[in-house]
């Protein structure tokens, strides 16, 4: 869904479902739109949808192999995680940096599609994606669970990180490197 809000910004949100679910309830469009300036604490002023409600099944999907013979996958062809962390383009980056680190080691004959090679770059980028994975799924699963004492426990949780410097820098990097 794009919403356009009153200062012209827009506002590009996800739906699980055709209508679009807030807390437990399936809301038309025009509450739809009443219930995300209220969550914006209408600081957007008014919102306004363009175009069509659409949705589409948000899912995390690994390849078994990223490299073959001659072949090598990188990026969403790899491995796609939840968008909630935003991390999908910074794996990608990441196979990028190990594809081109692998390519230094070749010497000058040797070919880029070689089997040992690209077996190298899938051993190298395993790790950083299986943790990627287990991270993305497990906020997912977390901001899913319909516990009020869970929620009220997240909320200080991420007050705290928010308000503690270091500790927020430290994951910053963490996720950006």
């Amino acid at each position: 869904v794009i919403l356009r809000a009153a200062d012209k910004r827009q506002l590009a949100l996800e739906g699980r479902e055709k209508h679009f679910c807030l807390g437990n309830a399936t809301l038309e469009q025009a509450d739809f739109i009443a219930q995300v300036e209220a969550q914006a604490q209408h600081q957007l002023g008014h919102l306004s949808l363009i175009g069509l409600i659409c949705s589409f099944q948000l899912f995390q999907q690994t390849a078994r192999e990223i490299a073959m013979h001659r072949v090598v996958l990188v990026g969403d062809a790899a491995h796609q995680v939840h968008p909630m962390a935003g991390q999908g383009v910074n794996l990608g980056f990441r196979d990028v940096m190990e594809l081109s680190y692998q390519a230094t080691k070749l010497h000058a004959m040797q070919d880029l599609g070689d089997a040992m090679q690209l077996r190298q770059y899938a051993r190298a980028r395993k790790a950083d994606v299986l943790t990627m994975n287990t991270l993305t799924s497990g906020l997912d699963d977390w901001f899913a669970r319909d516990s009020r004492l869970l929620k009220t426990a997240t909320q200080w949780g991420m007050r705290q990180l928010n308000q503690t410097a270091t500790l927020k820098k430290r994951l910053i990097q963490q996720l950006a490197a």
